[in-house]
């Protein structure tokens, strides 16, 4: 296991080199350092098998507005 850091690293295209670089031996990469939604989103578009994740962050990757006004 290898932990990728994604917080202020400015390389656009760093997770999917990441999983490109290590997708075919035996590391498994860990993404980390989660700051919004879009960051989980990159993450899972790229491969990333698993993550480190805050709460605050994991909520708003499941938040839905349409299933929030449909629930009101």
């Amino acid at each position: 296991y290898s932990m990728v850091y994604l917080a202020k690293n400015e390389n656009p295209n760093f997770l999917e080199e990441a999983v490109q670089r290590f997708g075919d031996c035996d590391t498994r990469l860990i993404a980390a350092s989660f700051r919004t939604k879009n960051d989980v989103v990159r993450a899972i578009k790229s491969g990333i098998e698993y993550a480190t994740i805050p709460p605050k962050v994991l909520e708003l990757a499941f938040k839905n507005e349409f299933v929030e006004r449909d629930i009101e």
